[in-house]
């Protein structure tokens, strides 16, 4: 599955901080519908990549660092799930036990379609989408 449940989370949670601003784990659970470890879990790695911050005391929460305008649905990927979307045999240092005399054809064809879903993720930015 090219979006999963986790990176549509992420992009809710980027939703729910661009319209409030200012949030913590119990409200974007509560308005996003998700529960709160997992609501953690997502605001742990955009924070790690430094797309949120986060404020303590009685008014603090979660805060977007970094403008939806900045960033794409592929970004967004890449922090949550960074690698391939198609086949395994896309990552890095991968060796096919099937490329022995010639390229496979079916790697030929991961490649054209993880460009092409990598091209239409990068297309618009997460405002155009929140």
């Amino acid at each position: 599955m090219i979006i999963s449940r986790e990176l549509d989370y992420a992009v809710r949670i980027i939703r729910q901080l661009n319209k409030t601003k200012i949030s913590n784990a119990a409200q974007i659970e509560k308005e996003e519908c998700m529960s709160r470890d997992f609501a953690r879990k997502i605001l742990g790695k955009l924070k790690k990549a430094e797309i949120v911050s986060a404020e303590r005391g009685t008014n603090g929460g979660y805060f977007l660092k970094v403008s939806p305008d900045e960033l794409t649905l592929w970004d967004l990927k890449e922090i949550i799930e960074p690698g391939p979307v198609v086949n395994k045999c896309m990552k890095e240092g991968y060796d096919c036990p099937r490329n022995c005399d010639r390229p496979c054809a079916v790697h030929s064809e991961c490649i054209r379609l993880e460009e092409l879903i990598k091209r239409e993720m990068s297309s618009k930015t997460l405002a155009e989408l929140v």
